[in-house]
């Protein structure tokens, strides 16, 4: 088994689909999940996370994703009990979309978010963190009155 087969895998375990490297919407939830899950804790193969407009890319993630030109079915890649917990956990978040959000824009926003609370020294609280949010790309004007997001980010990934 390969990384290729498990980033495989994840995608599938988290979106109940198979992954396609020539799809770029998955390729960009793929380095979202996977930035995320390593946050939680899951071990992957420990990919370095840099910026790349506004949200965690991995370009090792990208050449390993690109590899995977036979899709695996679920059933090949037995998940361990803590990484089925961090998956479970992971998609548990996700499914808590705000209203006025889709999916994709969740995913983003919570992705970002991580990374900046993580990564972003200068940002000292919440407040910061969904202001640098605002500053760069995202459209959330009313964030800080949604009890779901500020409840999240506060439990999330602290």
């Amino acid at each position: 088994m390969n990384e290729s087969d498990i980033l495989s895998a994840i995608y599938f375990e988290v979106y109940g689909e198979k992954y396609n490297f020539k799809d770029s919407e998955k390729n960009s939830r793929l380095q979202k999940v996977v930035y995320l899950l390593q946050e939680l804790g899951l071990v992957t193969e420990g990919y370095s996370f840099s910026l790349f407009e506004n949200t965690p890319y991995s370009q090792r993630l990208q050449e390993n994703a690109y590899k995977t030109l036979s899709i695996k079915e679920e059933s090949e890649i037995k998940f361990s009990e803590k990484a089925k917990c961090s998956i479970d956990r992971l998609k548990s978040y996700l499914s808590r979309v705000p209203d006025g959000f889709g999916e994709d824009k969740w995913l983003d926003i919570l992705a970002s978010f991580v990374y900046f609370n993580r990564n972003l020294y200068e940002l000292k609280t919440t407040k910061d963190v969904l202001k640098k949010l605002k500053d760069c790309k995202f459209n959330l004007e009313t964030i800080e009155n949604d009890c779901t997001i500020i409840e999240i980010f506060n439990t999330i990934f602290k």
